[in-house]
């Protein structure tokens, strides 16, 4: 699964957009895809197919309502998670309902960020630094359209209620963390 801040978001769907005009993010999940199969070649000795669920690909955004309620099983069928990380991410609703949905049902026990400048580099790989961060509530933040929020809600109040892993906390915002690594390029940390 991909977390990412919409860079155009609008509430009407013809003008809003995931990417920016120069494509920035497509480029730089091309150089994950890139960094990711090089890791598992390295780890487990073969290339890897890999595929993403991305919200703008996979859900009608014409008409979101009917996939609102399938986000959970959505990201349970996803066995990564890369959160894209721009300066405003962790105060998005979405951006913080993603790595919730994450932490409750996904089997990873960890996610990968990455920053919007991420490339690739053979000659200085690295496994990235591990970091600990804080499960936010959703509500308490933004949402570029008002109505989301009661929309996430009951998905929200799903996840204060499911037996979670033995190995994790129960949801507590503020409290819970998840283990992520930063990937580090040329001695500098993807996220600063």
């Amino acid at each position: 699964m991909v977390s990412h801040r919409w860079l155009r978001p609008r509430l009407n769907s013809n003008e809003a957009h995931l990417d920016s005009i120069d494509n920035q993010k497509v480029k730089v999940i091309n150089e994950f895809i890139k960094w990711r199969r090089h890791l598992v070649t390295l780890i487990h000795g073969f290339v890897p197919q890999i595929f993403y669920w991305i919200d703008f690909c996979c859900i009608d955004q014409y008409d979101i309502g009917p996939a609102i309620p399938l986000l959970p099983l959505w990201v349970a069928c996803c066995e990564r998670f890369l959160r894209i990380e721009t300066p405003d991410y962790s105060k998005r609703a979405w951006c913080r309902l993603e790595p919730l949905l994450s932490y409750v049902f996904q089997f990873a026990n960890h996610h990968t960020i990455i920053r919007l400048y991420f490339k690739y580099s053979s000659a200085n790989f690295c496994y990235g630094k591990e970091i600990n961060m804080l499960i936010l509530d959703p509500l308490e933040d933004k949402s570029t359209d008002p109505n989301d929020l009661a929309r996430i809600k009951p998905i929200i109040d799903l996840t204060k209620t499911i037996q979670i892993e033995k190995r994790r906390e129960k949801v507590d915002f503020g409290k819970a963390t998840i283990k992520c690594f930063f990937i580090i390029i040329k001695n500098k940390l993807v996220h600063e």
